[in-house]
């Protein structure tokens, strides 16, 4: 078997606790666990930071963009309205000239009857 074997089988207490790690060491040791832990953790932070930064900006340029569209949206609303407008008008303005044009229209007529009634007599 290995040396380590032969050594413990033949070791008294006072060997075992010189191979054995010292308190000192197994301290040491935690405290690298420790260690090493903690850079562990602040690097999930420093990951989930940005992140966070990156969800932020992400979330700016929606409501940026939701803004642009309520905006939008308002514009073409005011638009649709003054064409809407536009359209009334202009048709009140075509019925009042079919109006005037369909009196011309009669005056001619009298104008006429009075021309052809003049000619017989």
């Amino acid at each position: 078997s290995n040396h380590f074997d032969q050594v413990m089988a033949t070791a008294t207490p006072l060997d075992v606790m010189a191979t054995a790690p010292s308190s000192l060491e197994l301290l040491a040791q935690a405290q690298r666990a420790v260690r090493d832990e903690v850079g562990s953790l602040l690097a999930a932070v420093a990951a989930l930071s940005e992140e966070k930064a990156a969800l932020q900006l992400a979330l700016d340029a929606a409501a940026d963009r939701q803004r642009r569209a309520e905006s939008d949206r308002d514009e073409a609303r005011a638009t649709g309205q003054a064409l809407q407008a536009r359209v009334a008008s202009a048709t009140e303005e075509a019925a009042s000239l079919r109006s005037k044009l369909s009196q011309r229209e009669g005056a001619l007529s009298v104008l006429r009857s009075e021309a052809a009634l003049e000619r017989e007599g």
